[in-house]
């Protein structure tokens, strides 16, 4: 059972959102693996690596992460021991299902925490104008960076809240799982 008819309008433009950032996150390793490997023939050739790489990858991590996290979540990848669950799901589905929403429940919590955290700590780098690097030879301003770590985590609080959602819907039809994996 899904959720009501007017839940889909959002969850569809969530989806849409959460592939984009994917597809921008996924570009962006691209262009990182083009400048490490740059970094690495520039070392091999000339003697001298190029500026900034290292400081451009290690700012890009966070970034990167937290712009998949969302889409990582709605396809089903993201990392959690479900075999209880699943088993669950299928023998008793309006406990399993009731399990899973407070599961989403937990992860909107943490990520509104993470973004309720970040926030304060990305005005700081954004009005202090917090950098990496080397002042003179090469910086990249930390926020942002930071601003996508936020993004992404208001993108995953949503996608949980989603998931819970359908998750208390799915209960309350107590519908038993079919024994596959599902992806919300």
């Amino acid at each position: 059972m899904e959720p009501a008819r007017f839940f889909h309008r959002p969850v569809r433009w969530l989806h849409f959102v959460t592939m984009a950032l994917n597809l921008v996150a996924t570009v962006w390793i691209l262009l990182l693996l083009i400048m490490i490997n740059l970094d690495v023939f520039s070392l091999n050739v000339v003697g001298r690596p190029i500026v900034g790489v290292k400081e451009a990858v290690g700012v890009s991590i966070a970034g990167i992460v937290f712009l998949q996290l969302a889409e990582t979540l709605r396809s089903g990848r993201h990392i959690r021991s479900d075999m209880f669950l699943v088993r669950m799901k299928m023998t008793r589905p309006r406990v399993g299902q009731s399990l899973e929403a407070i599961y989403s429940l937990t992860g909107a919590v943490l990520m509104g925490f993470i973004v309720w955290y970040a926030i304060p700590i990305l005005t700081t780098a954004y009005n202090g104008s917090y950098y990496v690097g080397t002042p003179g030879v090469f910086t990249i301003p930390t926020w942002p960076v930071l601003s996508l770590v936020v993004l992404g985590a208001v993108m995953t609080h949503l996608q949980f809240i989603v998931q819970s959602v359908t998750a208390v819907a799915k209960a309350l039809s107590a519908q038993p799982e079919t024994g596959k994996v599902e992806k919300s």
